[in-house]
């Protein structure tokens, strides 16, 4: 009987990178999704239009295919007003539908990839955040996240399921740069910002990390289980990402913010939570552009011998060489 991998979120971002390299590996796919249709078109590929809070459809999909593993991509994304989306709207479909869907692998064989985000580490101010440390999430995505994860963890010990929860750092690729650019730029490609001297180094994730991970695990006899964190071999300072960006012709004003100013709009901020909790989402922000989290990737590189891509070669280098770690 046909193995199909089934993949939630087939049409997103992430999703559709993901099902290409599966499909270059001769895997049969069953992507699903909210919308009517699907750009991919290719025989090992078969679409199928579902809600994953439909507890029932999601079933009647493990009834009708031989789904041997789920890659499950399909959430309530994180939005620059966090507010504008209700608590009850991340649980159902990040937690609710989660869960569920991770009810059904389980009964069904089926061994699971969630895609979570590094978001869920919170307020934790380590200097180098690694899976085993605390998880203080602050935004309703990540406290939804948080929770299939614990969800997850709990249904694949109850039923000997292998399963691996990978928190990805904001991923970028040459096509989608939003993670980048909203901490850099004031206006996309004209108007960029340093804060200070540029020094912040943020920790992304190249697409290409992203989908290695995910075809690399799918391939293991034995399957690393767990979290995995999933982020580039190297951080980038703000002041590099510019330099790159003019070098391409881009970034051609840059406006230069006293470090000073953020400390002491941050520090408001965090006064007036008390008061207004819908000022959370700026302190977030505030937080992540005064002290941008770095995450390890020693359990990724030294279980799945994975990743080798960063900015640099992923995005610049291969451009021309802007900038490289040598220079």
């Amino acid at each position: 009987m046909k193995e199909y991998i089934l993949v939630t979120g087939c049409n997103g971002f992430i999703g559709r990178a993901i099902v290409s390299r599966l499909l270059a590996c001769s895997r049969t796919i069953l992507g699903i999704s909210i919308e009517q249709d699907s750009s991919v078109k290719d025989a090992g590929f078969t679409y199928q239009q579902a809600d994953i809070t439909n507890h029932e459809a999601v079933h009647e999909l493990f009834l009708k295919y031989n789904i041997t593993a789920v890659v499950h991509l399909a959430a309530i994304a994180q939005i620059k007003e966090d507010n504008a989306r209700t608590w009850e709207q991340y649980y159902k479909v990040n937690y609710l539908a989660s869960c569920n869907l991770f009810e059904w692998a389980a009964k069904f064989g089926a061994k699971v990839i969630f895609s979570s985000t590094v978001d869920v580490y919170g307020q934790n101010d380590k200097a180098v955040l690694s899976e085993e440390d605390i998880c203080m999430p602050i935004s309703n995505y990540a406290k939804s996240k948080h929770m299939a994860e614990i969800a997850l963890t709990q249904i694949a010990d109850t039923h000997s399921m292998d399963y691996v929860i990978f928190r990805f750092a904001p991923v970028y690729s040459e096509e989608l740069m939003n993670n980048v650019y909203k901490r850099i730029y004031i206006k996309k490609y004209s108007l960029a910002y340093v804060i200070g001297k540029g020094g912040q180094e943020f920790h992304f994730c190249s697409l290409n990390n992203a989908v290695n991970a995910v075809a690399v695990w799918l391939d293991m006899p034995q399957p690393v289980t767990g979290v995995v964190n999933i982020c580039d071999q190297n951080k980038i300072a703000a002041s590099k990402i510019i330099t790159n960006e003019k070098a391409m012709g881009r970034a051609r004003y840059v406006v230069h913010v006293p470090r000073a100013l953020l400390v002491i709009m941050h520090y408001i901020v965090r006064r007036a939570l008390a008061f207004i909790r819908k000022l959370s989402f700026l302190h977030n922000i505030f937080r992540k552009l005064l002290k941008p989290s770095s995450y390890s990737n020693v359990k990724y590189i030294s279980t799945m011998g994975y990743s080798a891509w960063d900015m640099n070669n992923a995005m610049y280098f291969c451009k021309g060489g802007l900038i490289n770690e040598k220079n």
